[in-house]
């Protein structure tokens, strides 16, 4: 993948040890079989990758969850600044039925949150288990932002969110590298590609006051 010059050898074997492995939808899910949680699916679309995700689970290659899905199917929200001109409110409207139908898919409990994530998270995720999968795609720096902020105290230790559209979207990108500048002591970079998954890392106290990351080894 990576072109080696004699003159550049040094360096090119620093930035392989840095670079990020590129992670399919798969192996980023299968990487967190072993951790207790829901699955909380934040954009909908067309439902594509949340079906690839369900028959991972009807073929029990992946570990069966409770599900959220939310999604406005009102099409995007105000872009902002940091978005650019890569979208414009109320772009891609989707049916709200394709998502209701989905439940019968899987044997498991989904339930369909609709409203924009920043009028809905708060109050409805009434799950008694953290989440071990968040996948986003939701193309805005506000909602891409504002979910991961969300996210962050109900995610599973060694739980995954998975970043759909990093590279597409320049807010997507923005806000998910603000978020981890925010909170690098909580959180390892598994992917970052258009496919961008981070996980978080385990926490101890020391003598009570100081917290160390530790992170978790593969």
């Amino acid at each position: 993948m990576y072109k080696r010059s004699k003159s550049t050898k040094s360096k090119t074997k620093s930035t392989k040890k840095t670079e990020k492995v590129l992670m399919s939808y798969f192996e980023a899910l299968s990487s967190v079989n072993d951790i207790k949680g829901t699955l909380i699916e934040l954009g909908f679309g067309k439902g594509t990758n949340l079906k690839e995700f369900i028959s991972y689970m009807n073929n029990e290659v992946i570990t069966k969850r409770e599900i959220w899905l939310y999604d406005s199917f009102e099409g995007y929200n105000n872009p902002v600044e940091q978005d650019g001109d890569t979208f414009v409110k109320g772009e891609y409207k989707r049916p709200f039925g394709p998502a209701m139908d989905i439940r019968h898919t899987v044997k498991s409990n989904v339930t369909v949150v609709k409203g924009y994530v920043e009028d809905t998270f708060a109050g409805s995720y009434l799950s008694d288990e953290p989440i071990a999968i968040a996948h986003m795609d939701l193309v805005s720096y506000s909602s891409t932002l504002f979910s991961l902020n969300r996210l962050h105290s109900k995610l599973a230790i060694k739980g995954i969110v998975i970043v759909s559209g990093y590279k597409d979207y320049e807010g997507v990108k923005l806000a998910l590298d603000k978020f981890l500048k925010d909170n690098k002591a909580n959180y390892k970079v598994i992917s970052k590609d258009n496919i961008a998954v981070i996980k978080r890392t385990e926490q101890k106290t020391i003598k009570g006051f100081i917290k160390r990351t530790i992170t978790p080894r593969y």
